[in-house]
């Protein structure tokens, strides 16, 4: 995780890619312009070699179609002023169409397409001009979704020849369409798309329509592609069963990371494709798939494949045919190579060779198929085979299983159990998340309450409030520095009645010492009337005090990127829930007691309802950044306890039975819990 604003890849690599793609320009002075009048007379004179830059700040219904010339090694670039501090807002498309020409650094910001427009960023222009050796790079697509989700339009559309995406970031797609769609009007369209991450692609509302990545359709599949996707990552894109639908021929999708995706790499329409160096990991998600081959000439080699639950009848699914197919139909994956491959941990068959028998009339089975050098580790689960499916010309030679799986197949020499102690593969070298996206974004882990366009937004704030903002936090947050409280439990004068200073404590608001008792016992309820002695014997401020601490120190390294605030944060943290001196017990049996009534109460839940705003916090300060991947999961294991006494203890199920304020702070912080500690099934 990175929270500075600097190039996350070494200088000397980009200078490199920027020589090797024709991008580099160090001459003339960049022309700076305010608005999109400008910004045309700006490239009615842009020669070869020229750097025209967008003013920080909003710009909105930006719709424009850039054509103009730049030159091998001198380029037209049109970027940001300052990476990252430029947005587009409303409604926004940006055509590019000439030859040599660079967009970077912009945001897209909520943008949606307008009425009658083709794709955000477009690489074709108005007068049907396509792209030549262009570039689009560090480009970032936030949340850019219509209100109807049925509205089908791409963020990315590419035309023409040699064009390059790479170093983008596409999040939270929630419409149908696509990331990115390449268009093969003519054969050889040789783009590369390389470095992106696609993230958070919501599950589409119907069947077809929502790919991250489409290169060409139906009717390109007898073109040649020759369309590179590599070294990129696609983490929760569960769009629909193809993340990357591949219908031309001649591709080659290389060396991405797949992380816990409802979907799979398709080889749709087109032949004599690679998917090689690949890494699949499902985290066992349903739906979770690998690679699915349909038509002939077709290889998949040395890709990892782990805790996949299958789509479609395996991990790896060949496809039989339909006789004399359309385009449109299915042809059978005859011809095709599995080599190489390592198979573990995944629920299912590993490989199935006669995908789709019978259903649409795919009678004709997959000739000519040779399985050579795979490995098939343990299953995830029993009754698990490794190769479904009967083929009659199968070729087999040197794969392996594990002993204590079903293998599907009868003994071969082409497939035998590995002896004892022989290695597995190790998963091929992928780019990890800082590799890939925007080099000036700040990289957030997934958040519940704090929304992260905000946070990104108040790291190059755009206007005064936006500065005014940041510079709050960060006085906020050095305060809290200058004081270096800490908060914890035991340090309360008051022990819990069971006697244990670990356990929380604190009392009801509207309770008073009983003035006809000597001893003021039992306590007497005034209604709407605070007790002030509550805070003063209660752990309910200080609990309340570090999560606002917390909070604001973890948004203050986010702003500044400097690590005092991270190094705080985490110690307000050890402090209340890890150190053994000072840790809170994960309940809340005598929260809200009673002096001589409870010794504790349901309704003393809603004393940590600000817990629902610290789960952010421990996800920016965590997981290995200013605690320890040990201390996050003991961190981790305290917030599952206190969860499960929420929901099974006896204050916890009465407090859950409340319809009023209670109840909902109940529902919040248990969402919040279930949600940190990644238990999906329970939160829904």
């Amino acid at each position: 995780m990175c929270y500075r604003k600097i190039e996350k890849r070494p200088r000397g690599l980009l200078l490199l890619a920027g020589l090797l793609t024709g991008t580099l320009t160090l001459q003339g002075a960049p022309v700076v312009v305010g608005n999109a009048g400008e910004l045309e007379a700006a490239l009615k004179s842009a020669q070869p070699g020229a750097t025209i830059q967008l003013a920080a700040g909003e710009w909105k219904d930006l719709e424009i179609s850039i054509e103009a010339d730049g030159e091998a090694g001198k380029p037209i670039i049109i970027e940001a002023e300052e990476a990252g501090r430029v947005r587009l807002t409303g409604a926004v498309e940006i055509r590019l169409a000439g030859q040599h020409l660079v967009l970077r650094g912009l945001h897209f910001d909520k943008a949606v397409l307008p009425e009658g427009g083709e794709a955000l960023v477009c690489l074709r222009g108005e007068s049907g001009e396509e792209a030549m050796d262009c570039r689009l790079t560090d480009l970032y697509f936030d949340r850019c979704n219509p209100e109807d989700p049925l509205e089908n339009y791409p963020w990315i559309r590419m035309y023409g020849h040699r064009n390059r995406v790479d170093h983008c970031r596409f999040e939270g797609q929630d419409h149908k369409g696509r990331a990115i769609q390449v268009r093969v009007y003519e054969a050889d369209a040789a783009h590369r798309i390389d470095y992106n991450y696609f993230l958070d692609r919501l599950a589409g509302a119907e069947s077809n329509g929502y790919e991250v990545i489409q290169v060409g359709l139906s009717g390109d599949s007898m073109k040649a592609g020759n369309v590179v996707i590599e070294r990129n990552i696609f983490e929760s894109c569960d769009g629909e069963t193809e993340i990357i639908s591949s219908k031309s021929w001649h591709n080659i999708i290389r060396e991405n990371l797949f992380l816990n995706s409802s979907g799979t790499v398709t080889l749709r329409h087109g032949r004599n494709c690679e998917v090689t160096g690949n890494v699949f990991i499902g985290e066992g998600k349903e739906g979770s798939g690998g690679v699915r081959v349909i038509d002939s000439g077709h290889v998949v080699r040395g890709n990892y494949f782990s805790g996949l639950t299958g789509r479609t009848g395996a991990v790896l699914v060949l496809y039989c045919g339909i006789p004399d197919s359309p385009l449109s139909g299915y042809f059978p994956a005859s011809d095709t190579l599995v080599e190489g491959n390592m198979f573990t941990g995944n629920t299912g068959n590993s490989i199935y060779l006669t995908g789709g028998f019978g259903a649409r009339n795919r009678v004709l089975l997959p000739q000519n198929v040779r399985l050579e050098g795979n490995t098939f580790g343990r299953p995830s689960a029993h009754g698990v085979v490794a190769i479904a499916g009967s083929l009659p010309d199968l070729q087999l030679k040197a794969n392996r299983y594990e002993s204590g799986m079903e293998t599907g197949l009868s003994p071969s020499r082409g497939l035998a159990s590995m002896e004892d102690g022989q290695s597995v593969p190790k998963p091929p070298e992928v780019p990890d998340r800082t590799e890939v996206g925007p080099g000036w974004l700040v990289d957030l882990p997934q958040l519940m309450l704090l929304d992260p366009s905000r946070l990104r937004n108040l790291c190059h704030p755009a206007n005064k409030a936006e500065q005014a903002m940041r510079e709050g936090f960060l006085a906020e947050a050095d305060r809290i520095l200058e004081a270096s409280q800490l908060y914890s439990v035991t340090f309360n004068e008051r022990i819990a009645p069971s006697g244990d200073p670990h356990d929380y404590y604190s009392t009801g608001p509207y309770w008073w010492p009983n003035p006809d008792t000597a001893d003021g016992l039992p306590y007497i309820r005034i209604d709407g009337k605070f007790n002030p002695e509550r805070d003063r014997v209660s752990d309910r401020e200080p609990f309340t005090r570090k999560v606002h601490d917390t909070r604001i120190l973890s948004i203050a390294l986010v702003l500044s990127g400097e690590a005092r605030y991270g190094e705080q944060a985490a110690r307000l943290l050890r402090t209340w829930f890890l150190d053994p001196g000072t840790r809170m017990n994960p309940n809340l049996n005598h929260a809200q007691a009673i002096p001589g009534v409870t010794d504790g109460r349901g309704t003393g839940i809603i004393d940590t309802h600000p817990l629902a705003e610290l789960v952010d916090a421990i996800s920016l300060v965590g997981d290995g950044n200013f605690l320890s991947r040990g201390e996050s999961a003991r961190l981790d294991e305290w917030l599952k306890q206190f969860a499960d006494w929420m929901l099974y203890s006896e204050n916890g199920i009465d407090e859950r039975q409340a319809t009023n304020n209670h109840g909902t702070a109940y529902d919040l912080q248990l969402c919040a819990l279930l949600w940190k500690t990644g238990q999906k099934q329970r939160l829904r």
